[in-house]
């Protein structure tokens, strides 16, 4: 399966998210995969690497709601840690403890 497809959704919110998160040194890849997360996150600290998968989603709304079949379809599948998401800005000034 391929990590790239043409034409992907993004979320109106991602680049400022991403900036925010890039600001505090973290590196984040954009990843267009149906159902998979939006972000592959990632900071290195005190010689340890972190990784995070992280879903982007407009500030309003239902949170549930806003996940399509294919994501809910990833996340019932996905063995490994849950992806976070962020909403605001502000939460990615929070994270990873937002």
């Amino acid at each position: 399966m391929s990590l790239n497809r043409r034409n992907p959704k993004r979320d109106a919110n991602e680049a400022i998210i991403v900036e925010a998160l890039e600001a505090r040194g973290f590196h984040v890849d954009r990843v267009s995969a149906r159902g998979f997360p939006d972000l592959v996150v990632s900071k290195r600290d005190n010689g340890q690497g972190w990784v995070w998968f992280v879903e982007v989603k407009r500030a309003t709304g239902q949170l549930e709601a806003l996940y399509t079949p294919a994501q809910r379809q990833w996340r019932q599948n996905w063995q490994g840690p849950i992806p976070r998401t962020l909403r605001t800005v502000d939460e990615a000034k929070r994270f990873p403890n937002a």
